[in-house]
């Protein structure tokens, strides 16, 4: 199975994260996206973005895009991801892993 794997990572951010004093908590959520294919046309897929919330400011400090067309799938790596507060800058290699294992 072919997949594709996008991601985006804030340098800013970065640094903030290095700071794990300053840091508030993550939360890994799912994300809904059109994608085109040119060999199957347009589908949906979903993806993970990190949110950083301190305080009342949340900020999205990393995303991976179309991960996979199974909803299910996508959303129990997420919630994985919260309940053990990953740090965002490991979140594409958790993804990448994760296919690894299939």
């Amino acid at each position: 199975m072919a997949f594709r794997l996008g991601f985006l990572f804030e340098a800013e951010t970065k640094v903030n994260l290095i700071k794990k004093e300053e840091s508030g908590l993550f939360r890994y959520v799912i994300i809904q996206e059109n994608v085109f294919s040119h060999d199957i046309g347009s589908f949906m897929s979903f993806g993970i973005q990190a949110v950083e919330e301190v305080a009342a400011a949340r900020k999205v400090v990393a995303r991976v895009s179309d991960i996979s067309t199974d909803a299910d799938f996508v959303q129990s790596l997420a919630d994985l991801c919260t309940n053990l507060q990953l740090d965002p800058i490991h979140l594409f290699d958790v993804v990448a892993d994760k296919f690894a294992e299939c």
